[in-house]
């Protein structure tokens, strides 16, 4: 054999292994953003979850997902598409999606954490008012517990799902009670120690005798 011969062989067989070795690396490459990809999906897809979730129950009653936000992550969802068909993935254009998500989920919880407190502040006021007075106080003191770690948590479907159902419940118990302007006016009094005796009118006799309160009402010289 020719020593031309066996430098050209041995310069194939190198270029064989170097592309060979520059294809895995190719594929490797490749199958880190789509792991990267499926990661991203999965979050846009709960944060989109707990979007639907918060306008459905109330909770928002504003557009969170604005039209340009929309724009910008479909244009990324079909720039990743197209390349995944092209079999051309990049991390760099998913990282480009991650931000993007990122930046959305950040409002989605900020909102949250407004909104929520706004939902919730008015039967959790009044369920402090009168959690003493139930039939079972430990259950309102959960309750009331319950809203406050659900406001303070991060937006989830399990979160909101916890928030609404502890304000509805909320809801019942206070609705019960039926508060006139004066009798919650009384038990304002009452939750911030500064009801006396001559805020015991006839109107509000009547309704702790209604409730069956009159014999939970205690009164000390201060």
């Amino acid at each position: 054999m020719l020593l031309t011969d066996t430098i050209r062989k041995s310069t194939a067989a190198i270029e064989r292994q170097r592309s060979m070795r520059e294809d895995k690396e190719a594929a490797d490459n490749y199958a880190k953003a789509l792991k990267q990809l499926s990661q991203v999906i999965n979050t846009l897809q709960s944060t989109v979850d707990c979007v639907i979730q918060m306008q459905s129950s109330g909770i928002v009653m504003h557009p969170i997902l604005t039209q340009k936000t929309r724009d910008e992550l479909n244009e990324l969802i079909n720039n990743c598409g197209m390349s995944i068909y092209e079999y051309n993935l990049t991390t760099d254009l998913v990282t480009a999606f991650k931000t993007k998500v990122e930046a959305f989920s950040s409002e989605v919880t900020i909102t949250w954490k407004n909104t929520a407190l706004h939902y919730s502040e008015g039967p959790k006021g009044y369920l402090s008012m009168i959690g003493g007075l139930t039939d079972n106080p430990s259950y309102a003191q959960n309750l009331a517990i319950e809203i406050d770690k659900a406001v303070n948590n991060s937006p989830s479907s399990t979160t909101i799902r916890k928030l609404v159902s502890a304000v509805g419940e909320a809801n019942k118990i206070t609705d019960s009670f039926a508060l006139s302007p004066d009798i919650e006016s009384f038990l304002k009094k009452v939750a911030s120690q500064h009801a006396t005796v001559s805020d015991l009118s006839p109107d509000i006799i009547r309704w702790l005798e209604k409730k069956k309160l009159k014999d939970k009402l205690r009164v000390k010289f201060k």
